[in-house]
């Protein structure tokens, strides 16, 4: 019974500790640049971002935002220390949270929200021309979704999964703890990179694909329905490092394979995850 009695203390105390709460969807249009270099940029810190490509010009936000403090004036407060904010450049449309507890990465921002102690979370919907190159980020408690984009796609994630389907273009794809499944259009003719840390990665192409591909990981495998034309001499990468005792040196190792007559290079990385590569 006496158990009974604390985890119920327990419980009303964990909901009760932020009294406030505040909700808001944010809705807006911006004319995205004409230029083929005109990109997107999504800083985000708790909270997922879904993106679309479509067959308009302009970019279409729907953007909710949520925060909870102890008191009305530590939530009016916290509202003031991260907000949502928006710059558009010559080729570059940046959406971003600014404020003391905001994540520019150019205004050295990154990571104050650390020192926050209010929770806010912005959950992104946004629609762009399919032509647009992408670059968005989100930390916490959320996931990437990026879907039908013929440009550039860069993602980036730590405790969150990364879906890329419909693309055709390079792809720079990076999470921490969390999978990534990437599924192409139309095969990449540029360079292009998975990483996950803690988690697998699945790459799906066109039965005609011809690349190099490069594989590493520390506790995992690679897995193909690609017949494999050619295995290639392993890449290795060598760094050097100086301190007070001298210069120290690191070599990388690669597994590197061909697929059809090879050609652009893909790279696979995980640390504790497999790596998935298959025909759609």
């Amino acid at each position: 019974m006496k158990k009974l009695i604390l985890i119920i203390i327990v419980f009303v105390a964990s909901t009760a500790a932020y009294a406030q709460h505040h909700e808001e969807t944010i809705k807006k249009e911006i004319e995205f640049p004409q230029s083929a270099e005109a990109v997107i940029i999504i800083e985000n810190i708790f909270g997922d971002i879904e993106i679309e490509g479509y067959s308009g010009d302009k970019v279409v936000l729907s953007i909710e935002n949520e925060f909870n403090a102890d008191t009305k004036a530590e939530l009016e407060e916290a509202m003031k220390k991260v907000y949502l904010a928006f710059e558009t450049r010559k080729d570059t449309v940046d959406i971003f949270l600014d404020g003391i507890c905001g994540c520019h990465r150019e205004k050295q921002r990154n990571y104050n929200w650390n020192q926050c102690d209010f929770e806010f979370r912005y959950d992104f919907k946004v629609k762009v021309p399919v032509r647009a190159n992408i670059n968005v980020s989100t930390v916490n408690n959320g996931k990437v979704e990026v879907e039908n984009i013929s440009g550039e796609v860069v993602a980036r994630n730590v405790n969150g999964g990364i879906t890329v389907t419909g693309i055709s273009g390079p792809a720079d794809i990076h999470t921490i703890n969390g999978d990534v499944e990437v599924r192409y259009a139309k095969n990449p003719s540029e360079k292009s990179s998975y990483y996950s840390l803690n988690g697998d990665v699945n790459v799906y192409y066109s039965p005609n694909l011809s690349a190099d591909m490069r594989f590493k990981s520390f506790q995992g495998d690679m897995f193909t329905n690609f017949d494999v034309a050619e295995w290639l001499a392993p890449v290795l990468k060598s760094t050097n490092t100086k301190n007070k005792n001298g210069t120290s040196y690191r070599i990388e190792n690669k597994t590197a394979v061909r697929i059809g007559k090879g050609g652009v290079i893909l790279n696979f990385e995980t640390f504790n995850g497999n790596v998935y590569v298959r025909k759609i």
